[in-house]
């Protein structure tokens, strides 16, 4: 036991070297999909912006409702850059300086990729069709007259191939430079709390690994446990568990006829360019979540309900969250094959990326488990605190991109950080990522790890709350 112990402590210590090597060698910046129109622009009052766009094969096609992307410039009479992220293979652009009738004065029009040019757009009259707009150039500023709510430029002239050898060129530009004062405080607090995190857990290994080890041992019983409680919850019904699967379809179809037949919310579109039916993307946020809320609601109040066990003196009282995580697996796992058989359905077909899937659901797996262990335990004393975990999940099923795409929203700075600090966050774009976008987990390797260091302080946040509790919670139960 001893040796495995001294094992598993160095392949701890490569991995947190690794870990470091690679924080220090990480170049920031999105994926190399992402492109953006921006345009430096001035209005006398805050005005909604709107960019259509042709793909390449599509240059003689129609403007249309569902290939758009919206911006808004919020200053007061002020030059600001309006930045509205675009389809890589763009080929034709009409932008909608204004929402009505009103002057912009334009400086600027360039189409950028993580902040810098790859190349600017004219607005001469070869390269552009201005509609309902009368311009006059004063030095380096356009002065736009609308003399109508739809008036738009249109520009022809952007090759697909341009562009992405810009995406390149740019790329490599970053990848060489030097790293600047901010990004390389940032790098050192990153290594200091990977260090640090990587540390307690060499040191604290035995106490840290007991409760899964425990687990573990008793897994014959736990499975059996888990297989009961999931036909017990509908004990005495008719139908008994295939209530189990009906609900979540139901919230499924609920949700999806408020948001596309009620609301006309539309096909989604990716920062990619990828467009997708509604109910597609509605199903690969609402999966993940259904288990994330089941086994979180359940496993908190896993101790208050089985009581009569946590009595008993020789009972391992730390397998019931688990227990219950597992009860909510089992309806996990017929939806994710449910949504391999709509994305199928709608001819998406799964492919090498949906494998993917497995690792997105034991990430989420051992995340809800440290957050389980930590509220069961609290529970037992703090009964107020399963009403709290209910608030939390009624709330986090709007704070994460579940029914509305971040892609599409104007969400930047601060609020962007709040959003992505969420760990459902990782899970939801996860799955949309195997499903939708195809874009393996290590191709997003700054969130990633964010994720796997708050999952593991979580995990041993939650067994250490439940260790220290646990010879009192067959006191106050």
């Amino acid at each position: 036991m001893k040796k495995k112990s001294t094992i598993v402590r160095v392949i701890l210590a490569v991995l947190a070297v690794l870990i470091i090597v690679g924080v220090i060698k990480y170049r920031p910046g999105e994926l190399q999909e992402v492109i953006s129109l921006d345009v430096t622009m001035s209005s006398p009052k805050a005005e909604a912006c709107k960019v259509y766009y042709l793909k390449s094969g599509e240059e003689n096609g129609d403007f249309n409702e569902d290939e758009t992307e919206q911006g808004s410039y919020t200053g007061n009479g002020e030059m600001q850059t309006v930045s509205i992220e675009i389809p890589l293979d763009t080929a034709v652009i009409r932008f909608d300086p204004a929402a009505e009738s009103c002057q912009v004065d334009i400086s600027r029009i360039a189409v950028n990729h993580r902040g810098r040019t790859i190349f600017s757009l004219s607005l001469d009259d070869d390269v552009q069709n201005m509609v309902s707009i009368n311009a006059v150039k004063k030095g380096d500023v356009y002065s736009l007259d609308l003399t109508s709510n739809d008036g738009y430029i249109v520009f022809h002239a952007i090759d697909p191939a341009e562009t992405q050898a810009g995406i390149q060129r740019i790329d490599e530009e970053i990848a060489t430079e030097p790293l600047s004062a901010g990004q390389i405080v940032l790098r050192v607090l990153v290594c200091a709390v990977v260090a640090l995190l990587f540390f307690l857990l060499i040191w604290k290994w035995n106490a840290i690994s007991s409760i899964p080890i425990e687990v573990v041992r008793n897994r014959k019983l736990v499975g059996s446990l888990g297989r009961n409680d999931f036909r017990n919850k509908f004990a005495g019904s008719f139908f008994g568990t295939f209530w189990a699967f009906v609900q979540p379809v139901v919230t499924i179809f609920v949700y999806w006829f408020v948001f596309q037949r009620a609301l006309n919310v539309g096909s989604q579109v990716t920062k990619g360019g990828i467009e997708v039916p509604y109910v597609l993307w509605l199903l690969s946020g609402l999966v993940p979540w259904f288990f994330f809320s089941d086994a979180m609601g359940s496993g908190s109040n896993a101790l208050m309900e089985y009581t009569y066990l946590v009595k008993k003196v020789v009972f391992h009282v730390s397998c019931l969250p688990v227990v219950k995580i597992l009860s909510s697996l089992y309806v996990h796992l017929f939806f994710v094959a449910f949504t391999l058989i709509m994305y199928t359905a709608y001819g998406m077909f799964p492919g090498w990326f949906s494998f993917q899937l497995l690792y997105y659901s034991l990430a989420m797996l051992i995340n809800v488990t440290g957050v389980v262990y930590l509220t069961s335990a609290i529970v037992a004393f703090f009964r107020d605190m399963s009403q709290i975990v209910n608030i939390v999940l009624q709330v986090g099923v709007w704070f994460t991109p579940i029914m509305w795409n971040i892609d599409a929203m104007n969400v930047s700075g601060a609020l962007l950080v709040i959003l992505k600090a969420n760990p459902m966050y990782y899970i939801v774009m996860g799955y949309r990522d195997s499903l939708i976008n195809h874009i393996w987990f290590w191709q997003r390797p700054a969130i990633t790890l964010y994720f796997w260091l708050v999952t593991i302080l979580i995990f041993i946040c939650g067994t250490h709350v439940f260790r220290r509790l646990q010879p009192h919670f067959a006191d106050v139960l």
